[in-house]
């Protein structure tokens, strides 16, 4: 080998060690700065997370300590934790009951419209029936008509059936203000799912409802 072709042979050798150190320094540096935006970000997040903490200390302490120390203290022993704030909040004004009434309200109000909504959403993918489109595209203009309009000829309504103050005229009226948007949206989620699936089940003698509630229904709760 001659001379001119060692010293190529080791200038590339030095050229390729500056890039390897150069490389790791790099990474080095990467490493770093991550660590250092992490570390910022959990500190930022832990002081924000100070005065919830302490609200929610103190809401366990008695109205006379809150009035004389501050809630770190409440992290010392000895401790006077109570219950006494959220016993007199529930039973103050009748709290308690509006807690109850939105979850009588809220769970049906939610878990209507879902299921009513699924049916619906499978009738108009994968059934056939007359005027199917037709009724699928007004069941999706309804989402252009404002609640507020319908409002009052859903209470008449809901008056003349003798409805009106029970927890199922409020189950009735979140159910239809929330279909439209609910068969909408599953209908174009079912229609989407494999054909193969279905044709499948069809083949092996299974009905509608067994496809919707062993295919259908468990594809849509992966999502």
């Amino acid at each position: 080998m001659s001379a001119t072709q060692q010293s190529a042979v080791q200038a590339a050798q030095v050229k390729r060690t500056a890039e390897g150190q150069q490389g790791t320094s790099s990474y080095f540096l990467r490493s770093f700065n991550n660590g250092l935006i992490t570390a910022l970000v959990v500190a930022i997040a832990l002081l924000w997370s100070v005065p919830t903490f302490g609200l929610f200390i103190s809401s366990f302490r008695p109205p006379q300590l809150l009035a004389t120390t501050g809630w770190w203290s409440g992290l010392l022993p000895p401790w006077h934790f109570t219950i006494q704030n959220y016993e007199q909040v529930i039973n103050a004004q009748g709290l308690g009951q509006a807690f109850l009434n939105s979850l009588i309200i809220s769970i049906p109000g939610t878990i209507l419209p879902v299921l009513l909504g699924s049916f619906a959403a499978f009738a108009f993918s994968w059934m056939k029936f007359p005027l199917r489109n037709t009724l699928f595209y007004g069941i999706v203009a309804l989402l252009v008509v404002p609640s507020q309009i319908a409002l009052g000829p859903i209470y008449t309504l809901l008056t003349q059936l003798g409805l009106t103050g029970t927890y199922a005229a409020v189950w009735i009226a979140h159910t239809a203000f929330g279909l439209p948007f609910a068969v909408f949206l599953l209908r174009n989620f079912f229609a989407a799912l494999p054909r193969d699936l279905m044709e499948s089940a069809y083949v092996d003698g299974a009905s509608n409802f067994r496809v919707f509630w062993t295919i259908i229904l468990p594809l849509s709760t992966r999502y």
